[in-house]
C-alpha cells in the first residue's frame, strides 16, 4: 500500500516540474535581447545575402500535412521564384495558392520574428536560432498561448545554398 502512495506523490511532482518550466517560459522571455538578436542576424544578412538562394522549409504544428511540407523555396532577388512541394500530397493535387502564400523569403522569415516581439502581449515561448555566418533563420519556434496545446509552430530552415 506504501507503493500506491508513491505514484500520486511522484504525479504531483512531476506536475509542478511541468508547471515551473511552463512559468519559466512564459515569465522568462526578454523580449529586448530577442530583438537584438533578431537585429544582429538581420545586420550579418544584409552584409551577406546572396542574390539569388535556395533552401528546405519544413514547418511544424497542428496543421495538415500540406502546410508542413517541406518545401523547397527558390529565391531570386527578393521574391520566391519557385516553391516545390516535397512530400507527396495524399490527395495527388498541386499545392494551393492560400498554402503558398505562407511561404516567404529569409526576410519574411525575420519578419515572422519581428511580428512576435512588436505583438504587444509576449508569446508563451519565442525563440529564434540563426546561421552564424549569413544570419538567415534556422529555427523559429512560437508558442503564443502555454494552456493551448495546439498552438505551437515552428519554422524549420534546412539544406540553404548560394545560387550563382
Amino acid at each position: 500500500m506504501g507503493g500506491l502512495r508513491t505514484i500520486p506523490s511522484a504525479l504531483a511532482i512531476m506536475f509542478v516540474m511541468s508547471s515551473l518550466n511552463v512559468y519559466i517560459a512564459v515569465d522568462g522571455l526578454d523580449m529586448n535581447a530577442i530583438d537584438a538578436e533578431l537585429q544582429a542576424a538581420q545586420a550579418r544578412w544584409a552584409l551577406n545575402k546572396p542574390h539569388s538562394y535556395k533552401f528546405e522549409l519544413e514547418r511544424s504544428c497542428f496543421c495538415v500535412e500540406d502546410f508542413r511540407g517541406p518545401f523547397e523555396i527558390t529565391v531570386h532577388g527578393d521574391v520566391v521564384a519557385d516553391v516545390q512541394f516535397m512530400a507527396t500530397d495524399l490527395l495527388g493535387n498541386d499545392m494551393s495558392d492560400e498554402l503558398r502564400g505562407g511561404i516567404s523569403t529569409v526576410e519574411g522569415l525575420f519578419s515572422k520574428v519581428k511580428a512576435e516581439v512588436q505583438r504587444g502581449t509576449a508569446p508563451a515561448a519565442l525563440e529564434a536560432q540563426y546561421d552564424t555566418a549569413l544570419g538567415f533563420p534556422t529555427r523559429i519556434e512560437i508558442d503564443r498561448a502555454a494552456e493551448i496545446q495546439d498552438d505551437d509552430l515552428t519554422y524549420l530552415v534546412t539544406k540553404f545554398r548560394s545560387l550563382v
